[in-house]
């Protein structure tokens, strides 16, 4: 797993192990294709993944940066306990995700850029 977690704001202090390998083995599930991501094409809405159900995927295809604001909104309504993963298919959408984090107190994981050129966050509610 590139990078780590750390306590908040504090990159000098330990490596909370146990987040990184959860992370870690949700990882291993999508790139051995025990979790599909691909499977379905819901036009964006909140899909909860059978074999990972502590893992959200929304996908923002064909949404404007509201709509993927809004529907992470409602999900972490929902479920505030899941760490959601948002396909973001513009980049300049980005900059508002994070700020919408930070502003709700909300965590991102990390951000990874995919072969479609989507970019991929997952944030910790």
């Amino acid at each position: 797993v590139r990078g780590a977690v750390f306590q908040k704001g504090d990159r000098d202090s330990r490596v909370h192990w146990e987040s990184v390998s959860e992370f870690k083995s949700e990882l291993d599930k999508r790139e051995t294709g025990e979790v599909d991501v691909y499977s379905t094409n819901n036009g964006g809405k909140t899909t909860s993944l059978k074999s990972a159900p502590d893992w959200i995927v929304i996908d923002g295809t064909g949404k404007n940066c509201a709509g993927i604001i809004a529907a992470l909104s409602e999900q972490i309504t929902n479920n505030d306990k899941s760490i959601v993963e948002v396909i973001i298919p513009d980049v300049l959408n980005t900059y508002d995700l994070i700020m919408w984090a930070e502003k709700n107190n909300h965590s991102i994981l990390t951000q990874k850029k995919d072969p479609e050129g989507s970019l991929r966050m997952l944030i910790q509610p």
